[in-house]
C-alpha cells in the first residue's frame, strides 16, 4: 500500500481545521459520556438498599457526638 500523496498547500489549512474541531468534538462527547457514568453510578449507590442501611446506622451512631453539650 502506497503512502498518502502530501496535501497542496490550498488544502492544508482546511484539513488543520478539520482535524482540531474533530478532536474537540470528540473530547466533548468523552467529556459527556463520563458524566453520565458518573451520575448512572451514583444513582445506582444511592439506590442500593444495604449503602441506605449502613448512612442509617452512621448516621445514629454519630448523631450523638453532634448533639451532646
Amino acid at each position: 500500500m502506497s503512502a498518502r500523496p502530501p496535501l497542496s498547500a490550498s488544502v492544508e489549512p482546511a484539513a488543520t481545521d478539520f482535524a482540531t474541531r474533530l478532536a474537540r468534538r470528540a473530547a466533548r462527547i468523552a467529556r459527556a459520556h463520563t458524566r453520565a457514568n458518573a451520575q448512572a453510578n451514583a444513582q445506582a449507590r444511592n439506590a442500593d438498599p444495604t449503602r441506605h442501611a449502613a448512612r442509617w446506622r452512621d448516621a445514629a451512631l454519630l448523631w450523638p457526638l453532634f448533639t451532646e453539650d
